[in-house]
């Protein structure tokens, strides 16, 4: 079994917005309206970065 991944986020607050970024993860951000959607979507983003690609709300992995 393996061990699950961590990836440390921080959000900062620039105007109305909420932008998530992660130091492991620098190719990115999650920038949303509503704190926990912010994280959310760098989440989302990392997920499709290492998986694969998500359309319509549905993951399309990738083939290795």
């Amino acid at each position: 079994m393996t061990a699950p991944a961590t990836l440390t986020a921080r959000v900062l607050r620039d105007g109305k917005w909420f932008v998530a970024f992660s130091p492991e993860f620098p190719a990115g951000n999650g920038q949303e309206l509503i704190e926990d959607e912010a994280l959310e979507s760098l989440l989302l983003l990392r997920f499709q970065r290492i998986h694969g690609r998500i359309i319509d709300g549905r993951i399309i992995f990738q083939e290795s």
